[in-house]
């Protein structure tokens, strides 16, 4: 074979970096699809699991919080005098007398009614603090309650209890999986409250006006969002992440008595948080003096746009002007962009969660923030209130008192 027709079947130094450069560019698409995949893989698992987790936590709450016997709290002092604590207490009876629920108006004898989410930036039962601490009750209830001044047992007459009793559930009750599974924490639940609609009162433009003593008689219900926790959250070293988010470690002495140590100001770390110099970034491994817990939005239709866009039954929303946001703590901008995100669920103050499945960027000259969502199922028509999270949850409950 003549050295000619050897040459004829090698590759030149051009044709090999021209194939060089066409595998790279075929690499980084390859390389392009890796984020996705994971996102998508994350999403996957939050459904699953925090779908599972989501259903204990129901379960939970419902016997803890709603059901007709739950929970009885001893650490309450009443208005009795200065020696004198109520040792038991309905939580269910605490939700169903407080006399902030869902109120828009209190005439004394009456109270109007909107049916509407609470517990948002509200001096109201259900209050979710910048600092994540879950508030119940501390409010006036509905009917006076009386107590003997000595045993504290309730009773017809006695002293008049002038508020109800305050529950707070911090962070570390809500974390997910619990501290009794070993497992480390992964999310964490907030809830809000509302008065359901069952027909008790006259009607009004917003509601129902209810007279006060048949309060007790309306239902509440609790929507519930399981959260991822941030990704990337820092631990100081010797720190397990279930230690840093609920501010304390708990160890045993050789005696076998338990020791509860509680963590320095700046090992402290929040499961969802935003920074407290710019409420529009979230700080997932920011110390808690440098950042605050990221409370859910809350946004309201405004009533000086169209109800919705087009067709009811298309389920479709203009997020920059058939919303009002109400309460957050990311501002307005941010906020509307986290609504419309492909799976975001909100729920709306009849109780309906939906799930937005598409989102349409509009004409508007801000391209940042989509215009239009679509998502199902489809509101009614009478929809007032909007309730979601900045971040993408895993799982909502609704559940109701019985």
């Amino acid at each position: 074979m003549s050295r000619r027709s050897r040459n004829a079947h090698a590759f030149t130094l051009l044709e090999v970096l021209i194939a060089v450069v066409v595998l790279a560019f075929g690499l980084l698409g390859v390389v392009a699809v890796f984020p996705a995949v994971i996102d998508l893989q994350r999403r996957s698992q939050d459904a699953v699991l925090g779908g599972s987790l989501a259903a204990s936590a129901e379960a939970g709450i419902a016997a803890s919080l709603l059901d007709p016997i739950t929970t009885d709290w001893t650490d309450w002092t009443p208005y009795l005098g200065d020696n004198v604590r109520l040792e038991r207490f309905s939580t269910r009876d605490l939700l169903l007398n407080d006399r902030s629920i869902s109120v828009a108006r209190d005439d004394g004898d009456f109270v109007e009614l909107d049916f509407g989410w609470d517990g948002i930036g509200a001096d109201a039962s259900g209050d979710l603090t910048t600092d994540g601490d879950l508030v119940f009750g501390g409010t006036e209830p509905a009917v006076p309650f009386r107590f003997n001044a000595t045993t504290g047992e309730p009773l017809q007459g006695g002293r008049l209890a002038r508020l109800l009793p305050r529950i707070e559930i911090g962070i570390d009750e809500r974390l997910l999986p619990d501290a009794s599974s070993g497992a480390a924490p992964r999310y964490v639940w907030d809830a809000f409250l509302r008065r359901v609609d069952v027909g008790i009162g006259e009607p009004t433009r917003i509601g129902r006006r209810v007279p006060v003593e048949r309060l007790p008689d309306v239902p509440v219900e609790m929507v519930v969002f399981v959260r991822p926790i941030d990704r990337g959250i820092r631990r100081p070293p010797g720190r397990s992440l279930r230690e840093v988010l609920q501010g304390y470690a708990v160890s045993r002495q050789p005696g076998g008595e338990t020791v509860r140590e509680v963590l320095d100001q700046g090992e402290l770390r929040y499961p969802v948080a935003v920074r407290t110099d710019d409420l529009a970034s979230s700080a997932p491994g920011a110390a808690r003096e440098d950042a605050q817990y990221s409370v859910p939005i809350s946004a309201e239709r405004n009533r000086r746009r169209a109800i919705l866009t087009g067709n009811p039954q298309v389920s479709r929303l203009n997020v920059r002007t058939e919303l009002r946001i109400s309460a957050n703590d990311l501002g307005v901008r941010p906020a509307r962009r986290s609504l419309a995100r492909i799976g975001q669920l909100f729920v709306d103050n009849f109780g309906t969660v939906h799930r937005v499945t598409r989102v349409i960027a509009g004409d508007s000259d801000d391209d940042e923030i989509p215009e239009i969502i679509e998502f199902s199922p489809p509101m009614n028509p009478g929809w007032e209130q909007i309730v979601f999270t900045p971040q993408v949850p895993a799982d909502i409950r609704v559940i109701r008192t019985r």
